[in-house]
This record gives C-alpha cells, sequence and structure tokens, in this order.
C-alpha cells in the first residue's frame, strides 16, 4: 500500500522543483535547493511528496513533486481538475445543464450539474418532463413487481424482489418507488419486455433476450437452475421480434417466424413431448408453422398464424386451448382454436385465452369464475364467446382472473375479479363485463399483473392501480388504490 501523502506548507509548494535527485542517503545537492532522499517514503528537503515507488502516477511524481491534491491543474499529467481548478471546464461546456463541478481525485464529478434532455440518457430528474430521453416505451407486470423499459434502453423496476425480480443485483425485499435495472439496451416496443410469476425477460441488442429472477426450472434460458438478480442473457437467441414469460418457461419469436422456448414442461408448455421435463436452453417448438404474434399463460400458451387461425398447447383443464374441449389432460403439441379465423394477437391467462380480432372486437374463451372472459356471466366456456361491447381494441392483458383492453380511442377496459382495485374503476365490485379505468384517455398500452393493472399513456408516463402491498404500483406508498395513480420513475 502507498504511504500516505505529506504535504509541506505552503512556502515549499511555491519551490516546486524538476527533480529532486535519484541518489542515496547524501546524495549530490545542486546549486538552488538541497536534495532529499526521493523514493524512501517520507518527505524531505524540498521534496512535496514520497510515495516510496519512484514511478509518476496522479498523485507524486518520479521525481517527489506533488500532482493530484496541489490544488494546480496539471492536465499534461492526466488531471481533469484540481481541487477548485477545473480550467476552462463548466457544467455547460460539458454537456449539462447549470449547476456545479466537483472535483473527486483530480477527475470531474458533474453529479451537481442539471441533466439536459436531449442527450440520449434518461437521468434522475428528468421523468417525466423529457419524454425524449425517459418517455416509457415497454411495460409488463408480473406477481408482484413492475417493469418499465424508457427511451433510452434502460429499465426501471419496483414492487416485490423475490428471487432477483427488480434485477437490480441487490438483495434487497421490495421497493416502493422504480429502480434502475443493469440493463442499457432494452430494445422496449410492447412485445419487447415480459415479466412473469417470479421472472422477468426482455429483448436487449436489437435481438437478444435476457432473463431475470426465479430460474428452478431453466426459465432464464441460461442453461443453469440458478437464480438469477441481474439481465442474463439467454443462450442460442439473437434475433427475437417478442418475447413472453409465462408461470416458470419462457418464449421468444424470432423474425423467421419460429417460437423457441424454455423453462418448465409441466402440461406441455414447451410444446414438447411428455419426456422433457423443463429445459434450462431454448427448444423450437417445430409443430408451429409461421407465426405472427404469441403469448404464455401459467400452464399454458398460444400463438397466432399467419392465415390468422389461432393454436394454443398446455393445460386444457377448463378449456383455455379453445379446441372445444374440457376436463381432459394436457395437450403436448398446439391444437386449432374453434371459431376464430381473423386474429390479430393473443393473450394468455391461467385457464383462460383472448384474441382480438379483426376490427378490433374481443373473443375469450375458458376459465371464467369472476367474469373474466367479459361475455356478462360467471359461467367457464370451452367455445369461444364475444366480450360484451368493446371495439376497436389495440391491445390487451390478463392478470388473475381479471382482463384489461385498450381502445384506440385511448382508454382502458377492464373486467372479472376486483378484490384490490385492480379495474381502476373506483370500487371493489367484480364485473363481468368490461368498466372504464377512471382518468385515462390516452393510453397507448396497458399491462396486468397478479392484481394490479398499469397503463402508458400517450406522453410517455405511466399510471398503475391495484395491490400495492410491497409496492407494485411504483408511488412511494404501500397502500392499495382502486383508480390510477403516477409512479415515481
Amino acid at each position: 500500500m502507498r504511504a500516505p501523502l505529506r504535504y509541506l506548507p505552503a512556502i515549499a509548494l511555491l519551490q516546486r522543483a524538476s527533480a529532486c535527485g535519484t541518489s542515496g542517503p547524501g546524495g549530490n545537492n545542486n546549486s538552488n535547493h538541497t536534495m532529499g532522499n526521493c523514493g524512501n517514503g517520507i518527505v524531505e528537503n524540498d521534496e512535496t511528496c514520497d510515495d516510496g515507488n519512484q514511478v509518476d502516477d496522479l498523485t507524486c511524481s518520479a521525481d517527489c513533486q506533488s500532482y493530484c491534491g496541489d490544488g494546480v491543474l496539471d492536465e499534461p499529467l492526466g488531471e481533469a481538475c484540481d481541487g477548485v481548478d477545473f480550467g476552462d471546464q463548466t457544467c455547460e461546456n460539458l454537456g449539462y445543464g447549470p449547476g456545479t463541478l466537483a472535483c473527486q481525485g483530480c477527475a470531474v464529478d458533474a453529479g451537481g450539474c442539471a441533466p439536459v434532455c436531449g442527450d440520449g440518457v434518461c437521468q434522475d430528474g428528468e421523468y417525466p418532463d423529457c419524454s425524449e430521453d425517459c418517455a416509457v416505451v415497454s411495460i409488463s407486470c408480473g406477481n408482484p413487481a413492475t417493469c418499465a423499459v424508457l427511451a433510452d434502453g434502460s429499465a426501471r423496476c419496483w414492487g416485490g424482489n423475490n428471487h432477483g425480480l427488480l434485477g437490480t443485483g441487490e438483495s434487497i425485499m421490495n421497493s416502493l418507488v422504480p429502480v434502475r435495472v443493469t440493463i442499457q439496451d432494452a430494445t422496449g416496443g410492447p412485445d419487447g419486455l415480459s415479466l412473469g410469476w417470479i421472472h422477468s425477460c426482455a429483448i436487449v441488442d436489437g435481438g437478444s433476450v435476457s432473463c431475470w429472477g426465479y430460474n428452478v426450472y431453466g426459465q432464464i434460458g441460461d442453461s443453469t437452475h440458478q437464480d438469477r438478480n441481474v439481465p442474463t442473457p439467454v443462450v442460442n437467441i439473437t434475433d427475437a421480434v417478442a418475447v413472453s414469460a409465462g408461470g416458470h418457461n419462457s418464449c421468444a419469436l424470432l423474425d423467421d417466424s419460429s417460437v423457441h422456448c424454455w423453462g418448465d414442461n409441466q402440461d406441455g408448455t414447451l410444446g414438447q413431448s411428455n419426456l422433457v421435463q423443463d429445459s434450462p436452453v431454448p427448444l423450437e417448438l417445430t409443430a408451429l408453422p409461421a407465426v405472427t404474434s404469441m403469448d404464455m399463460g401459467v400452464g399454458h400458451g398460444c400463438a397466432v398464424l399467419g392465415d390468422g387461425t389461432v393454436q394454443c398447447w398446455g393445460n386444457n383443464y377448463y378449456g383455455q386451448l379453445g379446441d372445444g374441449q374440457s376436463l381432459v389432460g394436457p395437450s403436448y403439441v398446439p391444437v386449432e382454436v374453434v371459431g376464430v379465423y381473423d386474429a390479430v394477437k393473443v393473450t394468455a391467462g391461467t385457464g383462460w385465452t383472448c384474441a382480438i380480432v379483426g376490427g378490433g372486437e374481443v373473443r375469450c374463451w375458458g376459465y371464467n369464475i369472476s367474469g373474466q372472459l367479459g361475455d356478462g356471466t360467471t359461467d367457464d366456456s370451452t367455445a369461444v364467446v364475444d366480450v360484451a361491447g368493446l371495439s376497436d381494441v389495440t391491445e390487451m392483458c390478463m392478470g388473475s382472473d381479471f382482463t384489461c383492453a385498450v381502445s384506440a380511442g385511448g382508454s382502458v377496459h377492464c373486467w372479472g375479479w376486483n378484490y384490490f382495485g385492480q379495474l381502476g374503476n373506483g370500487s371493489n365490485d367484480d364485473s363481468s363485463v368490461p368498466v372504464t379505468v377512471l382518468s385515462i384517455d390516452n393510453a397507448v398500452d396497458v399491462a396486468c399483473g397478479g392484481v394490479h393493472t398499469c397503463a402508458i399513456l400517450a406522453d410517455g408516463t405511466v399510471r398503475c392501480w391495484g395491490e400495492n402491498e410491497v409496492g407494485s404500483l411504483g408511488n412511494g406508498l404501500d397502500v392499495d388504490s382502486s383508480v390510477p395513480v403516477h409512479p415515481l420513475i
């Protein structure tokens, strides 16, 4: 370890010389000053430092003259600042807003400068005013966390941190406000981020996928079964255009229209033979032809094909596969949904499924204990039913026994279970038909978690509502809300 610096009085600092000599004790003197024993670790005579190593560095030169900390900026020696000497550097000419620079170890610290909107980096304090850098471009809700991708490719998560679900690399139990995920190049978009039951996945680097969280079934896809508290690359995926995290598995839609899945294969959720228990690496679902959209629920998955039909696979106890059957064993290969021929997008829940069809209508089938099929009843249905009163739907999501949709006009409608106010209409009463979420008329996307919901608005801001015990709403509180609140991104 280098010996601590020992500074001489100010008069000695004014008498700095170019060298103090390198001879041993009693070394030569020159005509101007008395030589010390430079390199012995003791500040002597005209030395202003002596770290004992006689090697040039930012703190002490080989001739025992101090640099960093002497209050004089020595740019040729690698100093960016020294004390209060910054040369001509200011916050503004370094590309920041007004503020005060600090000098740490002769390096400039711009933490006291105001951020500049439009520099491509969302800095603290810029959301929500700087949409160029900080607009939310993708959001997903899990159980019980929420994550969002911002315009600069960074991500924030909030809520429960079970098994590292927040992706911060830290062991905090939960966070009532958004925290930064250790990821900087997330692609975003409505299909670029997905939270499953206790794990998360995101498209990064324009086509790779990284996942984090619970991994006992291999749902992270990194060829291990070890939990990950930071985003971890999925092996062999480089050209994903959509990703979906299910209960304990994950799937990616690639740009060649193929689907690859990894994780738990109970009930055939990977679309593989029952001889496969789970897979910590992606496996292609070869039974599917060209796919345009897909989604993983809890226990089953579904995909929209190029011809507008829908195929589903996995658990079919409630008729969620849409083939007209129920109370039967799972299907390890995709089966075609009966009665849907013009689907645009499909969403799989926990025991039920819905599809947006041409014209923006929504059709659902399967489990309906709380009215989540939206047909005005609470009866399960193995046949496709129409959701009452909806048209021009652009996006849709499913939580625990409830469903939400965004209309082209920007309003959000939800139906089903509402114990925690997750329908967002100011009440806690279930509804078997869509009800309108309060105070939102410009939504562009919606995400459903276990028992909470969030929406992205046209200005790039976010509103959330529902259960909030561990901070799933991100507003700094732990109180549920049946009306939308603003996360503190």
